[in-house]
């Protein structure tokens, strides 16, 4: 069967403590820029693939008033899921709560409080075009240890991937655009909660690691990768959890 990325996973999660007041009553990702909410344009540029079938891990808390404005993807032409995240258990956790709705599925993956400046057509074909079990989009950081950061190999195979390390290993940053293959479920259930209480999504790409398979990187110096500058909110800048502006040329 002809390999392909038929579905995809958008978080909503997060209370947004940092952005408030702006996040008192709606979630960061549903803050408006250019009078359209963030997450909005994240399933533009997902819908721009051809995926349909789209779920939203949503918090508790805002989960009703999250579907109230989003709708059931009709909008875009889409099939929402909506799948519920009744604690904060951090990033694999979401992807564990989602395994039965993303079944056999090589899926895409993408934090929902970043605008991004470029699609994602590129990021995909290279993961059909190159075998491999995960693809981690990555940029350039001044600050290596304020971010996940990703060492790789000479071949532009994945090495290591370290949380906010505590010394710079590396200067390419996750950007919180990723894509499995199903090969990732097998590992959430042999991973343990980090010294902060949740499931890292980085312990679990480096169980992918350990188990044989391949995990490679996608940088914004790639010749068809994104050309992104990073920038923040006030006084938000520098904190992953907050929104973060990425962006190349104009915007529209």
């Amino acid at each position: 069967m002809k390999r392909q990325v038929d579905k995809a996973l958008v978080l909503v999660g997060g209370s947004g403590t940092r952005l408030r007041p702006f996040t008192y009553s709606i979630t960061k990702q549903l803050l408006p820029i250019a009078n359209k909410p963030v997450l909005f344009y994240i399933l533009e540029k997902v819908r721009a693939l051809g995926v349909r079938e789209i779920g939203l891990v949503v918090s508790a808390p805002h989960a009703k008033e999250t579907i109230r404005i989003v709708g059931d993807g009709s909008r875009w032409d889409a099939r929402f899921t909506y799948l519920v995240q009744e604690e904060p258990r951090g990033l694999a956790d979401t992807v564990r709560i989602s395994r039965e709705f993303l079944g056999s599925s090589s899926f895409l993956m993408v934090l929902g409080d970043n605008v991004y400046g470029f699609d994602f057509a590129g990021i995909v074909a290279d993961f059909l075009a190159h075998p491999c079990d995960g693809l981690l989009v990555t940029q350039r950081v001044e600050e290596p240890t304020r971010y996940g950061i990703v060492v790789v190999q000479p071949d532009g195979s994945v090495k290591s991937v370290v949380e906010k390390p505590s010394e710079a290993l590396s200067d390419l940053a996750l950007l919180g655009i990723y894509i499995f293959s199903p090969e990732i479920h097998r590992v959430m259930d042999s991973i343990s909660p980090s010294d902060r209480g949740e499931l890292e999504l980085t312990n679990a790409v480096m169980g992918v690691i350990k188990a044989g398979r391949m995990v490679r990187h996608f940088s914004g110096e790639h010749p068809q990768g994104p050309r992104v500058h990073r920038r923040g909110l006030p006084h938000s800048e520098g904190h992953p959890g907050s929104l973060r502006l990425h962006w190349s040329g104009d915007f529209h």
